[in-house]
């Protein structure tokens, strides 16, 4: 009697023999292929669930959350069409109404910041300085707008206005960005001005 490595057939008078082993890949492609399907089912109808809560969400905002939403988006269009003061003040109005929306504060002083450059374009530097004075009245602790202050004072002379606005601007957040630029600012002032130290 003879032990055969694996089990024979006789089909047609040939004799055929059977795999050593099973072919693995194919059955595993076809499991993978089954599990990413459910991962996809799933996460599809997971997100599905979240937007439709958002939505349901959105629709539970409160009238003070609408109208500050509608302010806001009033703000980004006239920013986007020029008008800088009709921005700053839709602006102000979704702080007073909802004063957690970020963008609202961004806006307001990108729209402060491009006022006060257009003033100073056209070399109007007193109304420039107005316009970062109004932002500082209502945002005091901004010392992008001193920095900026400090610059529109350095263009129209008044080095030690700009000097002290700079030191302002350090007071207030000593290491941030806009104090690290102050102290060059107040560094080349100290080389062309001496006497404004």
């Amino acid at each position: 009697m003879s032990i055969e490595t694996s089990p024979t057939r006789r089909c047609s008078g040939r004799e055929k023999t059977a795999p050593q082993s099973l072919n693995v890949v194919p059955r595993a492609k076809i499991m993978l292929r089954g599990m990413i399907r459910q991962w996809l089912v799933v996460t599809f109808g997971i997100s599905c669930v979240v937007i439709a809560g958002l939505v349901l969400l959105r629709g539970c905002e409160s009238k003070e959350t609408k109208e500050a939403r509608a302010y806001l988006n009033q703000g980004f269009n006239h920013y986007a069409a020029g008008r800088y003061e009709d921005a700053v003040i839709s602006c102000k109005k979704t702080i007073v109404l909802r004063p957690d929306f970020d963008w609202a504060h961004y806006l307001v002083g990108w729209a402060y910041d491009n006022m006060a450059s257009k003033y100073c374009k056209l070399k109007q530097y007193g109304k420039a300085v107005a316009v970062y004075e109004e932002y500082i009245a209502f945002k005091p602790d901004n010392s992008m707008a001193y920095y900026f202050m400090g610059n529109v004072y350095r263009d129209w002379k008044k080095y030690p206005e700009a000097v002290a606005a700079f030191k302002k601007c350090i007071a207030i957040k000593p290491t941030g960005n806009w104090a690290a630029e102050a102290r060059k600012r107040l560094s080349e002032l100290s080389r062309t001005q001496p006497a404004n130290k």
